[in-house]
């Protein structure tokens, strides 16, 4: 039963970031969190501990005892295996060295910034890992496409520790007061290269690494041909004015 129900326990940071903030690159994967206006706080139960490969005390949502960048595991009491907390994933020392760099908000969004602190930690063993990867298709300009990075480091930036953990639950009716309801803003949609810009603001493309500009309206956004990546498609940038 816990093989049919269980949750997955080894999801990396990179999978809840996939989950909670969509796709910069498919309009129809908004993620999750403009469900969330308001984020609830929560309690660390230091009293409740749980351990790797044992069953936990209760049913609920753990937290590693020391390793704040570790993922968070759902386990559950009912079965004497499945359910207890697996080994925690978090980063290695050379991920950790990148997410330092990068910039914690730009680890997972794919941009230059994760690009070029990949290149300046892994520069050699990157490479390797994207010529294994693409074979005789490689081309050197694909050592500047995010997706690769982002994939180098899934592989290569990760580890999995045993460790304690401890129990956190949600107080229900109290939230973050840092956190206000508002509306959700509506992104201009990308916009393909050689079209006007639809919006004036800052823009970026997967295309070409460094590539954060900003547009007026009305301006015509170029495009980059013979880009690993592919077609030219500029995104609109969340981090408006930063």
């Amino acid at each position: 039963i816990d093989s049919l129900i269980g949750p997955p326990k080894n999801m990396t940071e990179s999978a809840f970031n996939s989950y909670w903030y969509g796709s910069r690159t498919d309009p129809s994967n908004p993620g999750i969190a403009h469900l969330f206006p308001r984020l609830p706080k929560y309690v660390v139960h230091m009293a409740v501990e749980a351990e790797t490969g044992k069953k936990p005390p209760r049913t609920g949502v753990y937290v590693p005892q020391d390793d704040p960048l570790g993922a968070l595991q759902f386990c559950w009491t009912g079965g004497e295996t499945n359910g207890s907390p697996g080994k925690c994933v978090t980063f290695n020392d050379l991920g950790r060295k990148i997410i330092q760099a990068a910039g914690r908000d730009n680890f997972w969004v794919k941009g230059p910034e994760l690009v070029n602190a990949v290149k300046q930690y892994a520069p050699s063993e990157y490479e390797t890992f994207v010529r294994n990867l693409r074979g005789r298709n490689f081309s050197p300009s694909e050592l500047d496409n995010p997706n690769m990075a982002s994939r180098f480091l899934r592989n290569e930036g990760m580890a999995l520790n045993s460790c304690k953990w401890y129990f956190v639950e949600q107080i229900e009716g109290e939230y973050d007061d840092a956190v206000e309801p508002v509306d959700v803003p509506v992104r201009p949609p990308r916009t393909p290269g050689g079209q006007p810009c639809p919006e004036s603001g800052w823009w970026f493309t997967p295309a070409k690494a460094g590539s954060r500009r900003y547009f007026k309206k009305g301006e015509v956004m170029p495009s980059f041909k013979g880009s690993a990546y592919g077609d030219t498609f500029w995104q609109w940038d969340a981090r408006q004015g930063q």
